[in-house]
C-alpha cells in the first residue's frame, strides 16, 4: 500500500465516526439500548454493534466513502479502523486512526495506567513503529518524527 498524504490523513480523521451518527439516526431506539450495554466510546463498541446490527460504524462510514468515490486507501482505512489487520492487506492509515481513536477513548474514559497498558493495541503500534508513550504523549500528526515514516511532515 502507498503512503497516505496529509489530505487523506485529515479526511479519515474527520470522517471516521460518521457511521456512528448514521446508525443512531436510522435506529435511535436500538442505539439507546446499545448505549446501555456499551457506551459510545467503549473499546468494545464495534464488536457489540456487529452482534446487534450485523455491521458497525466503521463499515457504514467506509460505505459512504466508497459511494463518494474517495480513494481506496481512505475507504480501507475507514472500513478497518476498528481492526486494521482484518483487511486483506494492512493499510497503515487504518492503524493510525485505530491508535488515535484508542488514545481519545482512554482519555475520555479516564482509564488509569494499568487499564491503558492492558487495552493498548500493541500489535498495531508495533506495525507503525510506535510505542504507548509516543501514542499517549504526542499528537498523531507528530508521530512521523518518531518512527512512522509513512506519515508526511506537516
Amino acid at each position: 500500500s502507498r503512503s497516505p498524504r496529509h489530505a487523506e490523513i485529515t479526511l479519515v480523521g474527520l470522517l471516521h465516526g460518521l457511521g456512528e451518527l448514521l446508525i443512531h439516526l436510522s435506529d435511535p431506539e436500538r442505539v439507546q439500548s446499545l448505549n446501555t450495554l456499551v457506551p459510545p466510546l467503549d473499546l468494545r463498541r464495534c464488536k457489540v454493534e456487529m452482534r446487534i446490527f450485523g455491521y458497525c460504524y466503521s463499515r457504514v462510514t467506509a460505505a459512504l466513502a466508497r459511494r463518494w468515490q474517495l480513494p481506496e486507501m481512505v475507504v480501507d482505512a475507514l472500513s478497518y479502523q476498528h481492526a486494521p489487520f482484518e483487511n486483506h492487506a494492512y493499510e497503515p492509515l487504518a492503524g493510525v486512526i485505530h491508535l488515535a481513536v484508542w488514545r481519545v477513548r482512554v482519555h475520555e474514559l479516564g482509564l488509569d495506567e494499568r487499564e491503558r497498558v492492558v487495552s493498548f493495541p500493541d500489535e498495531v503500534a508495533l506495525a507503525l513503529g510506535l510505542d504507548i508513550d509516543i501514542v499517549l504523549q504526542q499528537d498523531p500528526l507528530d508521530w512521523h518524527d518518531q518512527s512512522a515514516p509513512f506519515l508526511p511532515r506537516l
